[in-house]
């Protein structure tokens, strides 16, 4: 009976509580990606924290992604609500914004997401209208929407063809979220 008390402790301990969709939520978590590689983790319900891998060409790097699947192909709520909309952005880390005098977001990448496709596509709808950069933004402030920092804690980077590439990044990230 003791031993069978221990077993049932040990395997209530091991549980991993995951809130519901409907719920507010904040998740810490840290983690390390070699170049090439991607890296997924779940948040409340259907949504996903993504890091997709840039290829080499282009320096190696990620781009930092919520969306319902992690799938490269699927909406990514990141991109549609983290400005600014054309010019470096902090959802991309790619090797050269670590350059000296890089016009570009350096080692803490703060970035928002909407939570749901419908509100994606009201964004998208609002991008392709070419709307006011002022009413975009607006747009985006009034949306139940998620807010993230990822750290970029550790790095290491060389030079391919005299193209900064990434070699592996250890980052922490937090996110936060909204009741829906």
């Amino acid at each position: 009976m003791r031993r069978r008390g221990r077993v049932l402790l040990g395997l209530i301990s091991c549980v991993v509580l995951i809130p519901s969709a409907d719920s507010a939520g904040t998740l810490s978590f840290s983690a390390r990606v070699d170049r090439g590689q991607n890296f997924s983790k779940r948040l409340a319900g259907d949504l996903w924290f993504c890091l997709f891998a840039e290829p080499d060409a282009n320096g190696g790097g990620w781009w930092i992604a919520v969306q319902q699947n992690c799938a490269v192909h699927e909406h990514d709520f990141v991109a549609v609500a983290t400005p600014p909309m054309h010019g470096p952005n902090p959802g991309e880390i790619a090797g050269w914004h670590f350059e000296p005098g890089a016009n570009a977001p350096q080692k803490v990448r703060d970035f928002a997401f909407v939570l749901n496709d419908s509100d994606w596509r009201q964004l998208m709808k609002e991008l392709n209208s070419y709307t006011d950069a002022a009413k975009m933004l607006g747009q985006i402030e009034n949306l139940g929407r998620g807010h993230g920092t990822l750290t970029i804690t550790g790095m290491h980077r060389h030079l391919k063809n005299d193209v900064p590439t990434f070699d592996w990044m250890q980052f922490r990230v937090v996110l936060q979220w909204p009741e829906r």
